[in-house]
Protein backbone atom coordinates (compact mmCIF):
# COMPACT_ATOMS: atom_id res chain seq x y z
CA UNK A 1 0.00 0.00 0.00
CA UNK A 2 3.07 2.29 0.78
CA UNK A 3 4.38 2.09 -2.30
CA UNK A 4 1.28 3.16 -4.58
CA UNK A 5 1.10 6.52 -2.10
CA UNK A 6 5.23 6.76 -2.49
CA UNK A 7 5.11 8.52 -5.91
CA UNK A 8 2.62 10.86 -4.81
CA UNK A 9 4.48 12.08 -1.66
CA UNK A 10 7.18 12.66 -3.44
CA UNK A 11 5.81 15.00 -6.22
CA UNK A 12 4.04 16.22 -3.18
CA UNK A 13 7.22 17.61 -1.27
CA UNK A 14 8.85 18.53 -4.74
CA UNK A 15 5.94 20.84 -5.34
CA UNK A 16 5.88 21.92 -1.89
CA UNK A 17 9.78 22.86 -2.26
CA UNK A 18 9.52 24.86 -4.87
CA UNK A 19 6.85 26.75 -4.13
CA UNK A 20 8.34 28.00 -0.86
CA UNK A 21 11.68 28.83 -2.77
CA UNK A 22 9.23 30.78 -5.34
CA UNK A 23 7.67 32.74 -1.90
CA UNK A 24 10.78 32.85 -0.52
CA UNK A 25 13.45 33.77 -2.70
CA UNK A 26 14.22 37.34 -4.05
CA UNK A 27 16.20 36.39 -6.57
CA UNK A 28 14.76 36.10 -9.70
CA UNK A 29 17.05 33.43 -11.44
CA UNK A 30 15.95 31.36 -8.14
CA UNK A 31 12.36 32.07 -8.82
CA UNK A 32 12.91 31.24 -12.44
CA UNK A 33 14.62 27.52 -11.27
CA UNK A 34 11.31 27.40 -8.72
CA UNK A 35 8.76 27.58 -11.72
CA UNK A 36 10.73 25.12 -13.39
CA UNK A 37 10.53 22.57 -10.57
CA UNK A 38 6.91 22.85 -10.01
CA UNK A 39 6.09 22.45 -14.02
CA UNK A 40 8.36 19.25 -13.68
CA UNK A 41 6.39 18.26 -10.16
CA UNK A 42 2.83 18.20 -12.30
CA UNK A 43 4.24 16.94 -15.07
CA UNK A 44 4.88 13.63 -13.19
CA UNK A 45 2.02 14.00 -11.15
CA UNK A 46 -0.10 13.65 -14.67
CA UNK A 47 2.08 11.11 -16.13
CA UNK A 48 1.62 8.67 -12.77
CA UNK A 49 -2.26 9.33 -13.39
CA UNK A 50 -2.11 7.77 -16.67
CA UNK A 51 -1.50 4.55 -15.50
CA UNK A 52 -4.24 2.20 -15.92
CA UNK A 53 -4.55 -0.74 -13.34
CA UNK A 54 -6.14 -4.02 -14.51
CA UNK A 55 -6.86 -2.76 -18.47
CA UNK A 56 -5.97 -4.47 -21.32
CA UNK A 57 -4.71 -2.87 -24.46
CA UNK A 58 -6.70 -3.73 -27.28
CA UNK A 59 -3.99 -4.02 -29.52
CA UNK A 60 -1.53 -6.37 -27.61
CA UNK A 61 -2.43 -8.78 -24.63
CA UNK A 62 -1.35 -7.04 -21.66
CA UNK A 63 -2.95 -6.42 -18.51
CA UNK A 64 -1.04 -2.85 -17.70
CA UNK A 65 -1.04 -0.06 -20.04
CA UNK A 66 -0.74 3.55 -19.87
CA UNK A 67 -3.07 6.15 -21.35
CA UNK A 68 -1.27 7.94 -24.29
CA UNK A 69 -3.23 11.38 -23.84
CA UNK A 70 -1.59 12.65 -20.65
CA UNK A 71 1.71 12.28 -22.47
CA UNK A 72 0.69 14.01 -25.33
CA UNK A 73 -0.70 17.05 -23.11
CA UNK A 74 2.31 16.64 -20.92
CA UNK A 75 4.50 17.03 -23.89
CA UNK A 76 2.84 20.00 -24.69
CA UNK A 77 3.37 21.44 -20.79
CA UNK A 78 7.14 20.87 -21.48
CA UNK A 79 7.40 23.15 -24.76
CA UNK A 80 5.51 26.00 -23.19
CA UNK A 81 7.53 25.59 -20.22
CA UNK A 82 10.68 25.73 -22.20
CA UNK A 83 9.35 29.01 -23.78
CA UNK A 84 8.49 30.18 -20.47
CA UNK A 85 11.81 29.25 -18.83
CA UNK A 86 14.01 30.92 -21.77
CA UNK A 87 11.69 34.04 -22.26
CA UNK A 88 12.76 34.79 -18.59
CA UNK A 89 16.05 33.75 -18.51
CA UNK A 90 16.57 36.07 -21.87
CA UNK A 91 14.52 38.69 -19.34
CA UNK A 92 17.26 38.78 -16.87
CA UNK A 93 20.50 38.58 -18.76
CA UNK A 94 18.98 42.03 -20.27
CA UNK A 95 17.58 43.31 -16.87
CA UNK A 96 21.34 42.46 -15.66
CA UNK A 97 22.59 44.31 -18.61
CA UNK A 98 20.94 47.31 -17.99
CA UNK A 99 20.47 48.05 -14.13
CA UNK A 100 23.57 45.20 -13.03
CA UNK A 101 21.33 43.60 -10.89
CA UNK A 102 18.87 40.38 -10.80
CA UNK A 103 17.91 40.34 -7.25
CA UNK A 104 14.75 42.27 -6.18
CA UNK A 105 16.59 43.49 -2.87
CA UNK A 106 19.01 44.65 -4.82
CA UNK A 107 16.76 46.31 -7.33
CA UNK A 108 14.47 48.10 -4.36
CA UNK A 109 17.80 49.47 -2.67
CA UNK A 110 19.30 51.34 -6.16
CA UNK A 111 16.04 53.24 -6.42
CA UNK A 112 17.01 52.75 -10.07
CA UNK A 113 14.43 55.15 -12.09
CA UNK A 114 13.45 54.09 -15.68
CA UNK A 115 12.60 56.94 -17.16
CA UNK A 116 15.95 58.70 -16.67
CA UNK A 117 17.56 55.94 -18.96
Amino acid sequence: MFTNILPYILVFLLFSISFYGLMTSSSYFKRLISLGLMQVSVIILFIFFSYIKGASSPFIGSNEIVNPLPHVLMLTAIVVGLALLSVGLSLLMRMKEEFSVVDEDDMNKTSINVEDK
